[in-house]
């Protein structure tokens, strides 16, 4: 899974690798720990490539990052991504409808004694799908 993203991004397969790796021998936990903030970047990555704005207005001032679900909902964002996996990104990783591994885990609800080893690997296999768009944007 690295070598396939290090294809696209060098620094993002960096980023990568640990959670990769955790995810290789059944630390399902700690790799959605590694690999739901790798997934945000590379939807950024594809937000940046078509020049969306990843940066929104704080409340109190100055900028802060876009958020996954905010991103997600960028109409351009959606087509380069193309629409079903845009979905399925929204569906699995920010709807409150939905498992929300995102949310979940990025604001501890979630229990880490369970098995995360399946939510871990659809956020592995997502990272994959993200970056062949942004590679297919690339070409």
């Amino acid at each position: 899974m690295t070598s396939a993203v290090r294809a696209v991004s060098p620094s993002l397969a960096e980023a990568c690798q640990d959670g990769f790796e955790l995810l290789e021998t059944g630390r399902g936990w700690a790799a959605l720990n590694c690999l739901i903030p790798q997934l945000e970047r590379v939807v950024r990555l594809v937000a940046r490539k078509i020049g969306s704005d990843v940066a929104r207005r704080a409340p109190g001032g100055g900028l802060r990052w876009a958020s996954l679900d905010e991103m997600l909902a960028d109409p351009g964002v959606s087509r380069a991504l193309e629409p079903r996996l845009a979905t399925a990104l929204k569906w699995l990783f920010v709807d409150p409808y939905g498992p929300n591994y995102r949310n979940d885990v990025a604001h501890g609800a979630a229990d880490p004694e369970g098995d995360w080893s399946g939510p871990a690997m659809l956020t592995a296999l997502a990272i994959l799908s993200v970056a062949r768009r942004l590679k297919d944007l690339s070409a």
